[in-house]
């Protein structure tokens, strides 16, 4: 078997769950059976699934390497041996209460004590509450997925869902045999619950636990009986009288008609056994009498042994999902495998009684050698003479022995021989039989013609009013007696010539009354339907013989071999030999005219001599007198020498009732539904007959009595279709002939030989003429009508229907494919049909029996091979032309999606509360996910039927992919693309196909062929992005050709790959731009409405604008339907979650591929080594970038819409794939893709349930790869972000800081991110300061853009306070004060997160802040901020309404700049960095802001007192400052920095020849790395020392310094006389 082969869905290889061992239990195929075989059971009786353990490990322990160690354990996952029984196997095994059973009150239900309504005195424990009905669990039931339930809740959600099979909470498939009672704790908790007495209402005043509250409820409590209402009774009453007449009256019960007193009703029922109870297994309400035989007989909970058991089948499955089973049991008898299963029983049956055989042989052996040494005994007591005498016996019988083995060999070697000689005799003269076959069938089919050319020669000379009825004529003389041949006795396969071969002349002419083939009531003056020419010449004959009739006896055996020798000969001895009649006929009935040929003797009279057929005498008198049979090989005469030998009439039996011809009659009669008794035209069963004129006449003629017989049932077949009417289909009455004949031979059990072979000839014949009356309906007399021969109407009827095509039907047409080219054309015709039909449909239309038809083809590879291989199968067509007019595509084109579909599930949408369209979408959900299964079924069969079906099926499929590229377009026009159901139904399909390799270790990801590309692969990635490479290089790299052919799974593997991309993840971006559409038609729709008042009073103007307006509101609601529409068929959780298996192995593939290691989750530290090596990335490079952008859509969209799937979807390759090519970003081109990794880090930090750090964040504080790698990873992308290619870059970036903002934010908890930091900071000086100076720019153009925004939007808001303002200035000025304010919020946004991160990082690591290239901008930036909020304008200019909706908080953000003041406020550094900015340093400012603060109460006091010495710390700089620049004076020109006009400290020569500080171009070169001069690019190392200068401005600096010094000190006084 190649790899192809053997990786197919379905198989055991390659793409599917490795082969069982031999001494494990084979899997079944049912969810039931999954679960039991997945448990794993240790010593201990502990069992344990590998989720279970997972679970587990997660929920208790806390670490996910333990996790999956545990679920991976071969110690702890020991699998079930054979035959060991699973307390699982029949559901909870707790008896659950009465009440529970969910009995009806007219069963009985009513005297039930209810343990559902029962009253707690407290609120019970939240998890102790059903999710269903939110009451304390009552009986508990717990699901494979840990989910408990009430048993009734649990029993009535199965019984309702239309699945049927899925978990009310996580959807995941269940089965009711596969819950379990819950755990003892549990039910113990339950029962400690207390409770109220159930008749507290009537004056009980008990509390109780819930556990006695039955026993007090029934016996103990008071309350419990109320009194009769007829004060003259006495006796008490259970509940209260419905009215004031007494009910201890005696009446009979309404099932059993026992006699109780009516107060006792419900009591009786519960034990009645007419009444209705409540089966455990099925949940069906059943007679309780019945219960017993419904369980073994119907119940289809209950488990059954597979019907192949007795030969070797060990599955037990529960009898509901027992068929799905047997469709694919190894051990069914027409599998390949049950075949060779059964072939091997009978050997191995044939071994055994061989072998006791063999023993019996040998027991005799023994027996013998007893009695020879009895006799030897014997003998030997006698004494004396014995002696030799007993010698002389033994070797007499050693040679008697000897004597007996030669005589036994020489046995064993005659039968070989004649074995030898008897198939050599034989072989010749089947090789003979066949060929007169073959002769027999062509010369009926010259018959047929001769029967309908006298037809037309009859009705010609019946509109003329010619000859009537005469004797049949015979030889050339006119007065000769006509003799009428004996009529052929056999049957089966060697068909009898008609009595026309008995030396027809050459020119026939029939009575027009009795012509064959039509009604015998046709009207005279009516046309001939035959309208042929000449006879067919001979090559023509053996075109059609070849083609056409060589199977007709071809199928079957020879029934006239095994025929009753008795019979034969009484009829061949009693046979009268015809004698001349007189000219006038026995009969009024006219007969056949034949008029003779002048030279009846030549072979040229008669066209049948030119088939070889020689007449032989004409009277035989030791044979069958009068009958014409060809030249045999050997005559009976020959073999008896000349007698006809007649056997023994046997003994009449007196127990057989009835003959073996009235057997036939009768079984033909009911099948066929034919008579040849004109007094006889109904059947026992009452049915009207047909009949057959004709074959009456022959038979009255032959003397033979009217009964149906196999001999006569080809003509009676022929005869009877003939006289059906042309407007019914002949196929119609053939179909019903077969099922009733295929009825009765299966109900002919232990019957004779000869019955049977009546019943098999019946079968023969009812098929044959059923498929000739599709190919050839010329031979019934009709003519070709393409409404009539087809199997299309009666496939579509199902197989169920009476009228419907069965399996057995359609297994024997299989085996006359090779006989008739025809028969396979018929049944791919007839799809081809139902594939049109279909097309024109839609999932509103009853589709259903189209795809059921299909369905059954998929039973039978033969017929899926040839319908693959038929020329609509994968014929080239457009990307809309594929749904419609290719054979698979209108199956795949139904779906909810569809126009019409989409307006009977949301009529009316935008009146459509939330309620209904929840329920309309759960509908449609169903549906489709119904369809998707009938749809994988249909494709699995193709792929399996053969690897050239498998490799057409692919084809198809990746047609479809190549024609969709538009699809991923920006503006999609629908009519050249493929609709969306369409493609959401292949993409399903596909993941469906990937299903059986997506393991949860990833053991056969190795099997992605990374080469595919390299070969010759289906799925055109031309015309798409590559990662990493342009298109000449990715034809380079492609160009280079693989020898060799993929395997399935890389072929699945690629195909759902690109079905995601142009199906799917299409579909989820359509859903994007539906709710944008959706704003802006409601937008104009309500600007519309707006304007109606200005054209109330001009009716053709309003006319207009209604008509506008009712356009658009259709287009809105259209929009609104599809919206909710794809949201439903997207929100598929069975869908989706096999999307994310599928989105994790591509994730673990490209990690593979990318790293060149064997990495699986949880090896991230030993498999992934960062950054990357680039020297074999080529491979991953020139993979299509929807390789990458599926896996994070797809996440992306479920982290949005389906977040309760994620937490057992997501594993640590998600944050490895992320991670990796953060800190390898250099290895995708594409920014917007790289983008879309944070994104998907920061969905998964979204909170979600109990999970407070989203699906993600506890894996991203904890794992210890992203603990090494996603701090400087983030970073290294934040800084990259600055510029993304885009118009729209300046505000992408913001957006994706944001969310790098949020997952730090996340992981700050762990204190290895805060060291990761100071070692950024210290081991990458030159990467840490760059991504400051970000953080700073970012923090400043934010801050700077919401400020701004508020002094407007202020002024708004009071101009909007005037009411004098007109409405058309009014609503201008709302939309702009709107405006304004969602860009104030995302701003603010943006920089209350940006704001955080400096205040984590300053306080994490204050010195990395205070370095030369940072201080100095980071100061100014918080003095002027500062000064903003706390400014003499602020109170005027930012004092909007509502801060809150703009998340603008000034007193936070004060408290936040004077946080980062304490944390830096330390190192004087940044205290001189304060006090040296000139422009936004101001003492009056900060004193605001301590005022403010204390009376906010927003710090305590110790924080102030800080704030007040950092104050200081400030003014004592400042002042310092002002004298030094006092001291220094005028700086000169050429020491003065050009671009701050400070004095230069470390002068630098620029390229552009300009002389600036080095503080100055470090911190521009951070911002923009060119040279602020000329533009050019640059880099710090560019910038050239200029120490001489250095050395002057320190001179210069020094001498200023000393002269200010000098001023310092007193001149000594004078005290010299002048």
């Amino acid at each position: 078997m190649s790899e192809t082969e053997a990786a197919a869905p379905g198989t055991i290889d390659d793409g599917e769950v490795a082969a069982a061992p031999s001494n494990q239990p084979t899997r079944r195929p049912t969810s039931a059976a999954v679960s039991r075989e997945s448990a794993s059971e240790s010593s201990d009786g502990v069992r344990m699934s590998p989720a279970a353990a997972r679970r587990f490990a997660r929920r208790n322990l806390g670490q996910v390497a333990l996790a999956r160690a545990i679920a991976n354990s071969p110690e702890l996952l020991l699998r079930r041996a054979p035959g060991a029984a699973s307390d699982r196997r029949s559901g909870p095994l707790l008896p659950p209460h009465p009440s529970s059973l969910d009995i009806p009150r007219r069963n009985g239900g009513g005297s039930i004590f209810d343990m559902y309504s029962l009253t707690y005195v407290a609120d019970p424990d939240p998890n102790l509450l059903c999710p269903i009905c939110h009451d304390p669990l009552v009986d508990p039931v717990t699901t494979p997925c840990d989910h408990t339930f009430c048993y009734r809740c649990l029993r009535r959600s199965i019984a309702s869902s239309p699945s049927g099979t899925a978990c009310p909470i996580d959807r995941d498939l269940l089965s009711w045999l596969d819950c379990f009672s819950a755990a003892r704790l549990i039910r113990t908790q339950l029962n400690s619950l207390m409770v109220k007495c159930p008749y507290h209402g009537r004056g009980c005043n008990r509390e109780l636990r819930r556990e006695v509250v039955e026993s007090h409820a029934t016996t103990e409590c008071r309350y419990r009986e109320l009194c009769c209402p007829d004060t003259n009774c006495d006796k008490k009453l259970r509940n209260k009288p419905k009215d004031e007449q007494c009910p201890h009256r005696e009446v009979a019960c309404t099932h059993c008609d026992a006699k109780i007193d009516e107060a006792d009703n419900d009591v009786h029922l519960l034990s009645c056994s007419k009444a209705k109870t409540r089966c455990q297994g099925c949940w069906q309400l059943i007679q309780r009498s019945q219960l017993d035989s419904h369980r073994s007989l119907e119940c289809d909970g209950a488990e059954i042994g597979c019907p192949y058991q007795d030969v070797g089948c060990p599955i037990r499955a529960i009898r509901g999902e027992m068929s799905a089973h047997t469709i694919a049991c190894a051990f069914h008898p027409d599998t390949p495998s049950g075949i060779v299963i059964r072939t091997q029983r009978e050997t191995i049956q044939s071994y055994t009684d061989l072998g006791s055989q063999l023993r019996d042989v040998v027991d005799r052996q023994n027996e013998n050698n007893r009695q020879i040494d009895e006799v030897i005994a014997a003998l030997n007591r006698r004494g004396g003479g014995g002696g030799d005498s007993l010698i002389n016996d033994n070797r007499t019988m050693q040679d008697l022995d000897a004597g007996f083995e030669e005589v036994h060999q020489n046995l064993t070697h005659l039968e070989a021989r004649q074995s030898m000689w008897t198939m050599n005799q034989v072989m010749p003269i089947r090789e003979e039989v066949t060929e007169l076959r073959n002769n027999i069938n062509m010369i009926r089919m010259h018959v047929n013609w001769l029967l309908n050319r006298s037809r037309e020669e009859g009705r010609i000379r019946a509109a003329n009013n010619t000859a009537s009825s005469s004797t049949i004529r015979r030889g050339s003389s006119s007065d000769a007696a006509p003799i009428l041949p004996e009529r052929r006795r056999s049957s089966g396969t060697e068909t009898d010539l008609p009595r026309l071969l008995a030396g027809f002349p050459s020119t026939c002419i029939f009575s027009p009354s009795h012509g064959y083939g039509r009604r015998a009531s046709m009207d005279p003056n009516e046309q001939p339907s035959w309208t042929g020419g000449d006879a067919p010449d001979k090559e023509k004959m053996d075109q059609i013989r070849a083609r056409r009739l060589a199977k007709l006896g071809s199928s079957a055996p020879r029934p006239s071999e095994s025929k009753d020798p008795e019979n034969e000969a009484a009829q061949s001895s009693t046979m009268p030999t015809p004698k001349p009649q007189s000219g006038e006929a026995p009969t009024p009935k006219p007969r056949i005219n034949i008029t003779p040929a002048p030279k009846p003797s030549l072979p040229s009279s008669n066209p049948f001599t030119q088939l070889g057929v020689q007449n032989t005498k004409r009277e035989d008198p030791s044979g069958s007198s009068g009958s014409f049979r060809p030249h045999r090989k050997r005559s009976a005469a020959e073999i008896d020498d000349g007698a006809a030998a007649t056997p023994a009439p046997r003994k009449p039996n007196p127990q057989q009732t009835e003959s073996d011809a009235d057997y036939a009659h009768r079984v033909l009669t009911q099948i066929f539904r034919i008579t040849v008794d004109p007094h006889h035209m109904t059947d026992a069963q009452g049915q009207r007959l047909i009949f057959v004129p004709n074959l009456n006449q022959e038979l009255n003629e032959s003397g033979d009595p009217l009964k149906l017989s196999t001999s006569v049932l080809d003509q009676a077949i022929i005869e009877a279709c003939g006289n059906l009417p042309l407007d019914k289909p002949l196929f119609g009455y053939l179909l019903l002939c077969w099922k009733r004949a295929s009825k009765a031979a299966s109900t002919a059990k232990n019957v004779s030989d000869v019955r049977s072979e009546v019943h098999e000839e019946a079968k023969r014949l009812c098929i044959s003429n059923c498929l000739f009356s599709l190919t050839m309906p010329a031979l019934y007399g009709r003519e070709a009508n393409a409404d009539h021969d087809t199997l299309a109407p009666f496939l579509l009827r199902g197989i169920s229907d009476e009228g419907g095509l069965d399996f057995d039907f359609i297994r024997e047409a299989i085996k006359r494919f090779d006989d008739d080219e025809a028969v396979p054309a018929l049944f791919n015709d007839a799809m081809v049909n139902i594939s049109n039909r279909l097309s024109t449909l839609s999932l509103g239309d009853d589709y259903k029996p189209y795809v059921q038809a299909l369905l059954t083809y998929t039973r039978f590879p033969v017929l899926i091979s040839n319908l693959a291989e038929h020329s609509c199968f994968n014929m080239a067509q457009s990307a809309p032309g594929i749904e419609k007019h290719t054979i698979l595509g209108p199956f795949f084109r139904i779906s909810p999606l569809q126009p019409e579909a989409i307006k009977s599930y949301f009529p009316g949408p935008r009146s459509l509360d939330r309620t209904r369209i929840a329920n309309a979408q759960e509908s449609l959900r169903i549906v489709l996910r119904a369809h998707q299964d009938d749809l994988f079924v249909i494709a699995n069969a193709f792929i399996r039927a053969g690897p050239d079906t498998r490799s057409r099926t692919l084809n198809w499929f990746a047609y479809i992919m190549n024609m969709n590229h538009k699809r991923r377009a920006m503006q999609v026009d629908p009519r050249e693309v493929a609709s969306d159901g369409f493609m959401l139904n292949v993409t399903t399909i596909m993941d469906r196909f990937c299903e059986p390799f997506m393991d949860t270790d990833f053991s056969k990801v190795d099997k992605i062929d990374v080469k595919y590309f390299k070969r010759q692969p289906r799925v055109d990635i031309k015309d798409e992005t590559k990662l990493n490479a342009d298109q000449v290089t990715a034809d380079k790299y492609y160009s280079e050709k693989e020898s060799g052919e993929s395997n399935f799974i890389s072929e699945a593997f690629f195909l759902a790959l690109a079905a995601h991309h142009y199906g799917s993840e299409a579909l989820n971006s359509q859903l994007k731009n539906l709710d944008r559409e959706i704003k802006y038609l409601e937008k104009n729709i309500k600007a519309m409405e707006a304007e109606r008042p200005k054209v109330a009073n001009m009716p053709h103007q309003l006319r207009l604008f209604e008509e506008t307006l009712k356009r658009h509101t259709n287009v809105l609601e259209k929009t609104i339907a599809l919206k909710y529409a794809i949201e439903g068929a997207l929100l598929d959780e069975r869908m989706q979650s096999t999307s994310l298996r599928f989105m994790r192995y591509v994730a673990v593939w490209l990690l593979r591929l990318v790293t060149g290691s064997d990495y699986k989750p949880g090896k991230e530290v030993q498999a992934i080594k960062l950054p990357l090596s680039m020297e074999n990335s080529e491979a991953f490079a020139c993979l299509p970038e929807y390789a990458l952008q599926n896996i994070v859509d797809n996440f992306k969209f479920v982290f949005r819409w389906l977040p309760k799937i994620l937490p057992s979807a997501v594993g640590d390759e998600m944050i490895a794939l992320c991670i990796t090519f953060l800190r390898s970003s250099e290895f995708i081109k594409n920014p917007y893709l790289k983008s879309s990794l944070v994104s998907l880090l920061f969905s998964g930090t979204w909170p979600f349930m109990h999970l407070k750090k989203g699906v993600l964040g506890d894996q991203l504080v904890s794992l210890q790869f992203a603990n090494d790698y996603l701090l400087h990873a983030l970073m290294k992308f934040y800084i990259e972000c600055e510029s993304t290619g885009a118009n729209s870059a300046f505000y992408d970036k913001f957006n994706i800081r944001y969310e790098i903002f949020q997952v730090i934010k996340c992981v700050w908890v762990n204190d290895v991110y805060k060291d990761q930091l100071t070692r950024e900071s210290k081991v990458n000086r030159s990467f840490f300061v760059q991504f400051v100076n970000m953080l700073l720019n970012d923090a400043t153009y934010v801050l700077d853009e919401a400020f701004t925004k508020f002094p407007k939007m202020r002024s708004l808001e009071r101009e909007l306070e005037d009411q004098s303002l007109s409405t058309e200035d009014r609503q201008k000025k709302e939309e702009e004060l709107q405006t304004l304010g969602n860009q104030a919020t995302s701003y603010m946004q943006l920089a209350n997160e940006t704001l955080e991160m400096m205040k984590l990082f300053t306080q994490a690591l204050s010195e990395s802040f205070t370095m030369p290239e940072i201080v100095s901008r980071l100061a100014s930036m918080l003095n002027y901020n500062l000064e903003t909020l706390a400014g003499k304008k602020a109170a005027a200019e930012l004092s909007v309404s509502n801060k809150d909706k703009y998340h603008f908080r000034p007193i936070q953000l004060l408290s936040d700049f004077v946080d980062i003041y304490l944390h830096l406020g330390y190192s004087p550094i940044f205290v001189e960095a304060v006090a040296a900015d000139g422009r936004s340093y101001k003492p009056e400012v900060l004193d605001r802001v301590t005022r403010i603060l204390t009376s906010k109460h927003q710090k305590d006091a110790s924080e102030i007192a800080k704030w007040e010495k950092i104050k200081a710390k400030f003014l004592e700089a400042k002042q310092q400052l002002d004298q030094a620049e006092i001291d220094l004076g005028d700086i000169p020109a050429e020491f003065e920095d050009p671009i701050m006009g400070d004095l230069m400290k470390d002068p630098v020569l620029l390229p552009s020849k300009h002389i600036v500080d080095r503080s100055t171009i470090v911190q521009h070169l951070l911002s923009d790395p060119k040279d602020p001069f000329t533009r050019q690019p640059m880099t710090v190392d560019d910038a050239i020392p200029q120490t001489e200068l250095k050395e002057k401005i320190d001179a210069w600096r020094a001498e200023k310094v000393a002269a200010a010094k000098a001023k310092l000190v007193p001149d000594a006084m004078d005290t010299t006389e002048g």
